[in-house]
């Protein structure tokens, strides 16, 4: 972005980085308001336009910066996954009517994380083993009891 952007075009970037129309015209009138209340020293030539434009874009590039990190750490901590402090779970699921190679497709996309496990033994074909965390065990139980249930298309192929 150039030192000369226009309010537009920092407008049309605060709203690309996700920042409300609000957020950017408070900055933008406090950005301005700070210009206009500094005192010119009597030696100093008066400053043109130019230098305000570049105060408002650099304010509204922290302002899209800080909008950008604050998104970026609400997602990766309600992501899916696990995070490194959070408490694992080891459940067996002893299945009615999917097989167990049916039910780790169904449960795969809920068990998002690489601290997460799923075991499909073969000497137990029904059983289901997952290591997950207590939100993602639930997810799944629910998951499996409305496959399991009577009379679901799982169960009625038996």
């Amino acid at each position: 972005m150039s030192a000369g952007a226009t309010v537009t075009e920092l407008r049309a970037a605060a709203a690309e980085a996700g920042i409300s129309d609000r957020a950017f015209d408070a900055a933008l009138a406090e950005m301005q308001g700070e210009a206009e209340l500094q005192p010119l020293a009597a030696n100093v030539a008066p400053r043109g336009r130019r230098p305000a434009r570049v105060l408002v874009a650099g304010a509204a590039m922290l302002v899209a910066l800080a909008a950008l990190v604050l998104a970026r750490t609400e997602t990766s901590t309600t992501s899916n996954g696990p995070r490194p402090n959070m408490p694992m779970v080891e459940e067996a699921f002893l299945l009615r009517c999917l097989t167990g190679a049916e039910a780790a497709t169904l449960v795969r996309p809920i068990l998002a994380g690489e601290r997460t496990t799923l075991l499909l033994q073969a000497r137990a074909p029904r059983v289901l083993t997952i290591r997950a965390t207590p939100q993602q065990l639930r997810e799944v139980r629910a998951l499996l009891e409305r496959h399991e249930a009577p009379g679901a298309p799982a169960c009625a192929k038996q």
